[in-house]
């Protein structure tokens, strides 16, 4: 009783203050009570908290991903083509979700994790494994922006990144709302010249990196219309254009390669929820992308573009004794544009059960697929999760799954090499582990440990002489163990407002022209991250006589990976140091050649200052502290140490 007392009054004095100050403009729109709950991500799964990701609002994914996650980041020189791989999988089988639709490049079966800004999203999150959010036959990204609200209220973000290789970008949101509308616009632009020197290891001389440069803008907007209580209809717009140079590698003399991209992706969706108990969301997007080489050193010129059109329509039921059932129906074209009219098209039904208490302390996820297409048969696929939560703090967990890969539209129509006849990779995967999640008064553990088997038939390679082809040619089989850990430690926590110290609730009053989302958050800890992973990606089979890679680890596969992380917040500073270990990557399939580990270390700072209602951010970076020699790809030398440095203005 003596807590609502409380809660009651501070409520009503927050009111009457702001009502003091702004009676002739302001009106109450909103109040929204939120518990202290620790939000605990599923299993085998991360999430990007946004202390790491505000570091980034002027930065690429590519350089989010391989510092703070297990994933391993493929880059083929800095400014150019960044890919990733988990858990021993080839770039194609992990997949990029954009409101739930996966926006790999129907043509290459891939996405640029350099093009994608790290500022246009709210939430990044990345399941590794088997989950019933992860449609890939490898782990999946996924991107997501926290949901519209509908009432007065209008937000300006401006922000300024340099980099001392010469890059710059700027960006811009506005985000406007009232009780039916909600749109947020989302504007960034860089201009990098990617200018350092190195040794040059093949010419036993010190190069400077030429022909760089990269020019990129990107336009995001969030348009939603709140029709009643129970729909709300909305619409996303993603637009890109890139022109970059693809610089020598250090074995070439010069270099006059030309890249340019064109993205335009939008998606139309209509959200109904009926009685807490069934709601369903309807989704249309039309993707086109195009992509244009020139390499006039050798008279080279080529250009692809590409249409993809997906659809769902999902249904969820919410059913007594916390069971959930999901029926989702899909369909996809995608096509070749200009003087082709090679085609995929594909419809299918996903079907899943989940229920919270079955035996009172097992959880179950389920689901069945199946799809049809106009080019090949695939194959039913399931999946089967349970978790057990007998004891209070740990968690352990099992998952059986099978899945598959369609080939993309160049490995079935690739003018010359492609391949009609190929099939679809399958796999069969099994993992299993523990979460263990325990917080004291001041101090919160979460770890995460998982071990995984995956067996993949069919594995598509690309080989041949004068002309490459892909073919189904090997089996291969990836295996290892995987560990998130994060501690935290809480030596003060308070708001600027003097909030009850026995208080079980946090209260934010949202007001028409100043929102309390704005207020710096006194708090002070250290906190520590340790990453590791250990993967076996070998070859079992293969079609091809005498293949010298039986039994050795797939090309660019990482055995081991480490990254660690230790960091202080004292109330608006923030002081952390992220150190990286990467080991051997072998580069032929015979394991004959290799990559040398390297280890970089990374230190960030932050500070935030609110002047009135307006919130000024700066941030600065120093990369590979320890100025590391080392290759993401064989001939493509990264960067040594360099800086950066980002200012945000937030006004409301």
């Amino acid at each position: 009783m003596k807590e609502v007392i409380i809660i009651v009054f501070f409520v009503l004095s927050s009111i009457l203050q702001c009502d003091a100050q702004h009676a002739k403009r302001d009106t109450i729109n909103e109040v929204v009570v939120t518990d202290k709950k620790v939000v605990v991500p599923p299993a085998s799964s991360q999430q990007i908290q946004s202390s790491i990701s505000q570091y980034y609002r002027q930065a690429s994914l590519q350089h989010l991903l391989q510092l703070h996650t297990n994933v391993f980041v493929k880059n083929y020189g800095i400014g150019s083509l960044s890919t990733i791989s988990i858990r021993g999988s080839s770039a194609a089988q992990t997949q990029v979700l954009w409101h739930g639709v996966n926006i790999n490049n129907a043509m290459t079966g891939l996405s640029d994790f350099s093009a994608i800004p790290v500022s246009f999203f709210d939430k990044i999150s990345i399941d590794y494994g088997s989950a019933s959010s992860n449609p890939a036959m490898s782990g999946c990204i996924q991107l997501s922006n926290d949901k519209p609200s509908f009432y007065k209220h209008k937000k300006i973000q401006a922000a300024f990144g340099y980099e001392n290789l010469k890059n710059y970008t700027a960006s811009i949101g506005i985000a406007t709302s009232n009780r039916l509308l909600s749109n947020r616009l989302r504007v960034n632009i860089s201009k990098a010249k990617n200018e350092f020197t190195f040794f040059n290891t093949d010419k036993q001389r010190t190069d400077t990196l030429t022909h760089a440069q990269s020019n990129q803008i990107s336009v995001m907007n969030d348009l939603s219309l709140k029709i009643n209580n129970r729909f709300i209809l909305s619409w996303h717009v993603w637009a890109q254009h890139q022109q970059r140079e693809i610089p020598p590698a250090i074995f070439e003399a010069s270099s006059v390669k030309m890249e340019t991209t064109t993205a335009y992706r939008t998606l139309v969706k209509l959200e109904q929820h009926r009685y807490q108990s069934y709601s369903s969301t309807t989704t249309l997007g039309v993707f086109y992308e195009q992509y244009a080489y020139d390499d006039s050193l050798i008279q080279l010129r080529s250009q692809a573009s590409v249409t993809n059109i997906p659809f769902i329509e999902q249904f969820n039921l919410i059913l007594p004794r916390r069971q959930k059932v999901s029926l989702q129906l899909i369909a996809n074209r995608s096509f070749l544009t200009g003087r082709t009219n090679y085609s995929l098209n594909k419809a299918g039904i996903i079907a899943s059960y989940s229920v919270d208490q079955l035996l009172k302390h097992i959880n179950l996820q389920t689901s069945i697929e199946k799809e049809v297409t106009d080019v090949f048969q695939v194959p039913l696929i399931a999946n089967v999760s349970l978790n057990w939560d007998a004891w209070h703090f740990i968690k352990p967990y099992v998952t059986v799954s099978s899945h598959y890969r369609m080939p993309t539209l160049n490995e079935l129509y690739y003018n010359p090499g492609g391949n009609i006849n190929l099939k679809p990779e399958t796999s069969k995967n099994l993992e299993g582990g523990f979460q263990l999640n325990k917080k004291w008064q001041t101090q919160t553990l979460h770890t995460d440990l998982t071990l995984f088997n995956r067996k993949v038939n069919n594995w598509i390679a690309w080989y041949g002489a004068s002309i490459l082809t892909p073919h189904n040619i090997q089996q291969v089989w990836s295996r290892g163990l995987e560990f998130i850990g994060h501690y935290d430690i809480n030596l003060a926590s308070r708001r600027q407002n003097d909030y009850p110290k026995d208080s079980i609730m946090m209260i934010e009053v949202c007001l028409a022209k100043k929102s309390a989302s704005n207020r710096i958050e006194k708090k002070r800890t250290v906190s520590f991250d340790i990453l590791y992973a250990y993967t076996l990606s070998t070859t079992e089979e293969s079609a091809i006589r005498n293949d010298y890679s039986i039994g050795k680890q797939i090309p660019y596969v990482p055995r081991y990976q480490l990254k660690g992380n230790i960091g202080l917040k004292w109330d608006q500073f923030e002081l952390s140091y992220v150190h990286t270990y990467t080991g051997y990557r072998f580069i032929t399939s015979d394991e004959s050649q290799y990559l040398k580990p390297y280890g970089t270390g990374n230190v960030f700072a932050s500070y935030k200052c609110q002047i009135n209602t307006n919130l000024l951010h700066a941030t600065l970076r120093f990369n590979n502290l320890w100025n590391t020699r080392y290759e993401s790809i064989a001939g493509r030398i990264m960067p040594g140490r360099n800086i950066s440095i980002g200012i945000m203005w937030e006004m409301q």
